[in-house]
């Protein structure tokens, strides 16, 4: 059972004053070596310097897409909208406080297939 490399793989972030670690979460999702991913971006109306951040890195890879939510949609309507957002086969959710440092979606995306096929 192996995953077909073309899949792509929704790294979706949901922000809300996000500005001081997006810059590391950003860092840590164009690292990973799995490269058909789509990086998206959902800001819930941040008042702080979130989406700057978040165009100055898009503005660096097309592989990054940003939604401004029209308003405020609190923590889980954020999430929702990421998935609603995604257009990847399948769906990793980053925030913004949440950093790796390692390559692991190439490692971590044959297992979720192989689980999926259950």
């Amino acid at each position: 059972m192996s995953i077909k490399m073309s899949e792509k793989i929704s790294v979706c972030i949901p922000t809300y004053n996000g500005e001081e670690y997006l810059r590391e979460c950003l860092d840590s999702a164009l690292y990973q070596t799995y490269y058909n991913t789509e990086i998206l971006i959902v800001d819930d109306c941040s008042s702080d310097g979130t989406m700057i951040i978040a165009q100055e890195y898009a503005a660096l890879d097309d592989r990054i897409r940003i939604v401004q939510n029209k308003k405020n949609a609190g923590l889980v309507g954020n999430w929702e909208n990421c998935i609603r957002e995604a257009s990847g086969d399948w769906i990793k959710f980053l925030f913004k406080t949440t950093f790796s440092r390692l390559p692991v979606w190439r490692k971590c995306t044959p297992l979720a297939y192989a689980m999926s096929r259950r």
